[in-house]
């Protein structure tokens, strides 16, 4: 139980607004058909909540983790002597303290606000970095743009658009996945046109998401932001998964921490709180 209780926390540091009472009625209507996704029925259904569920929490670390540049560091490379004697092109790895074990870090450009990096296989704090980053801050506000970038070799994003607001003690993220991959403990989950918001303790998740265990591709659709305040099970929100020939299941966070799940738009299971959902370890084991 221990076990499952710090899986569980560690997922949930998720979203909020508030939920309605316990209800029977279907959260779905109508679902596309979808005809090239996995088909949702009983026997893979806790696979789905499980997938759903452990993906937010890691998608969440994955994103706040990425290695970002300290523009304090190169606030002077816009400067007509600073870059006569760099030149663009030129490995910067030493002025911004990054590819400490090895690898390059190219500048491409910069100015006081923003810089434009190639990584090649630049190894720093136990990562390998390759890919192209675009980096630009405004009042407190970092704005990212990843391009074929792939890190920690556990994390690739074809294309990627994030937005970290850290003004203040807020810490929300933004972010739009065209494509890309995270692998977690062995396995790998796929992301295709993702969308993904954190503000405050409040989380959405929007896109394609497929796993190993899985085994397909679904839908996830977030109808209400999901909130778990100071790291509890969440106390509201709503969210649904897609599959092939109109297949769906909806899970509903209630205002007590009781969850309920939707199979095709029958009542599937009621849980008492988060710690009784099926873990992604149990399930794909």
């Amino acid at each position: 139980m221990f076990k499952n209780i710090l899986f569980v926390l560690s997922l949930f540091v998720l979203i909020g607004c508030d939920s309605s009472e316990i209800t029977t009625t279907e959260p779905i209507i109508p679902p596309p058909q979808n005809a090239d996704k996995l088909i949702i029925n009983q026997e893979n259904s806790d696979i789905v909540i499980a997938s759903i569920i452990s993906s937010i929490g890691i998608l969440r670390d994955r994103i706040e983790n990425i290695p970002r540049i300290d523009l304090d560091k190169i606030s002077g490379l816009d400067s007509s002597e600073l870059l006569g004697d760099l030149d663009l092109g030129l490995d910067i790895s030493d002025i911004v303290d990054i590819c400490e074990d090895g690898g390059k870090a190219i500048l491409n450009s910069a100015s006081s606000t923003s810089v434009n990096i190639t990584f090649k296989e630049c190894k720093d704090d136990g990562k390998v970095i390759n890919g192209n980053s675009n980096l630009e801050l405004n009042d407190g506000e970092y704005h990212l743009e990843l391009n074929q970038f792939r890190y920690d070799n556990n994390s690739f994003f074809e294309y990627a658009d994030i937005t970290y607001d850290e003004r203040g003690d807020r810490k929300d993220i933004i972010a739009f996945i065209s494509s890309g991959f995270i692998i977690n403990n062995g396995e790998q989950i796929s992301l295709r046109n993702i969308l993904f918001k954190k503000i405050a303790q409040n989380y959405i998740l929007n896109g394609d998401l497929g796993t190993g265990c899985l085994g397909g591709v679904i839908i996830v659709k977030t109808i209400e932001a999901i909130s778990a305040p100071d790291n509890k099970c969440p106390n509201g929100g709503e969210l649904y998964a897609v599959g092939g020939d109109g297949s769906t299941l909806g899970i509903i966070f209630n205002k007590d921490v009781s969850i309920e799940t939707f199979l095709n738009n029958g009542i599937k299971e009621y849980y008492d709180t988060c710690l009784d959902l099926p873990t992604y370890s149990d399930v794909c084991s």
